[in-house]
């Protein structure tokens, strides 16, 4: 079921190579057409593959295709990434799974609010309190508030047209599409 999402959300078809490597400074990471997984990810089952695969899955284009650039690019690269994770539960299980998801990242920015900054001043490295303030939960509620509702469609129509842009992609140039795509008959002045 997750190769269709990915279709109808990335409008192609996932092509990737999974690999084990220990010596990767995260759990996962992934590079365009390749996912490196330390070992010890290989028996989390379904931990695994709903948390961990399926969003490094969902770099190949978000983030490895479609690369942004400037102040927010790591909120939005990895917010972005956890909410289409987070919807294609919904997908997949019912909206009941993603309503507590919902609420258990609410859960999480609640506990580590006080430290957290503005997305846009986040740099490549943070700590993991406020990588779950900032991403893991206020990053995600925010997408949650802005596109839940508007359908694999609407996104998919959203990242097709981010992939007009080019490789390399602005915060700003995101936040257009976005408004483009949501309000379409907006009043110009």
């Amino acid at each position: 079921r997750f190769v269709e999402y990915y279709r109808n959300l990335m409008k192609e078809e996932p092509y990737f190579e999974v690999a084990v490597c220990d010596e990767i400074p995260a759990r996962c990471i992934s590079m365009r057409g390749l996912i490196l997984c330390k070992k010890k990810m290989l028996n989390k089952g379904r931990v695994f593959l709903f948390q961990y695969l399926f969003h490094e899955i969902i770099h190949q284009v978000i983030g490895n295709e479609l690369v942004f650039e400037g102040k927010g690019r790591l909120w939005l690269k990895e917010s972005l990434t956890e909410y289409l994770q987070t919807l294609y539960l919904s997908v997949r299980f019912g909206e009941e799974l993603y309503f507590k998801r919902i609420s258990a990242y609410l859960d999480d920015y609640n506990k580590n609010k006080q430290y957290e900054i503005p997305m846009m001043q986040i740099g490549e490295e943070c700590s993991e309190k406020l990588f779950h303030a900032t991403f893991a939960s206020k990053g995600i509620l925010l997408f949650h508030k802005l596109l839940y509702g508007r359908g694999i469609a609407g996104l998919s129509d959203i990242i097709s047209e981010l992939k007009t842009l080019g490789r390399r992609i602005m915060v700003e140039d995101f936040l257009e599409c976005v408004d483009d795509n949501l309000y379409p008959n907006k009043l110009q002045i």
